[in-house]
């Protein structure tokens, strides 16, 4: 479709694309928090270890979706600003490639660890915007290694029980 259309016709799909993609990140992010509002108000009337379980748990969701349409709107906007390498695409499309038997190549599946994705997405999508990353943002990883640490506890007291 994209090659029979002009470079004008391309140009208006791509950041159609774009807009698409900062459209649902927007809804998306808007639908999860207002699961974590309703999760906080539930908290505060009913403190149970049930409920702070669930907090965590809605946070981490909340977490996961806006890096997932973060990753969407850096590949929808590399369409328009081509600043990523090739390898750098291809880990936030969470694919990485195989020869199968017949020696035709094959997307297979790769997923990540929550805490270096969501670094590499947010380094990409600055990069991607012309505002790389010079430095690691340790503070971050601190953070969110503290917030890995808690949801791991709870998950794992659900478990026991």
């Amino acid at each position: 479709m994209l090659r029979a259309a002009s470079a004008g016709q391309r140009e208006r799909l791509r950041i159609m694309q774009r807009t698409e993609a900062v459209a649902q990140l927007k809804q998306v992010y808007s639908v999860l928090a207002r699961d974590l509002d309703e999760i906080v108000e539930y908290g505060r009337s009913n403190p149970s270890p049930f409920a702070h379980r669930t907090l965590v748990r809605t946070h981490f969701a909340l977490m996961k979706g806006f890096a997932y349409q973060l990753r969407q709107v850096t590949l929808a906007s590399q369409e328009l600003l081509s600043h990523l390498s090739a390898a750098e695409i291809c880990l936030l499309k969470e694919e990485r490639y195989a020869i199968n038997s017949k020696g035709h190549v094959e997307p297979r599946e790769n997923y990540q660890n929550f805490l270096p994705s969501l670094l590499f997405t947010i380094q990409c999508y600055l990069k991607n915007h012309g505002r790389p990353i010079t430095r690691t943002p340790d503070i971050y990883e601190v953070i969110v290694f503290g917030a890995l640490s808690l949801r791991n506890r709870c998950e794992k007291l659900k478990t026991l029980k």
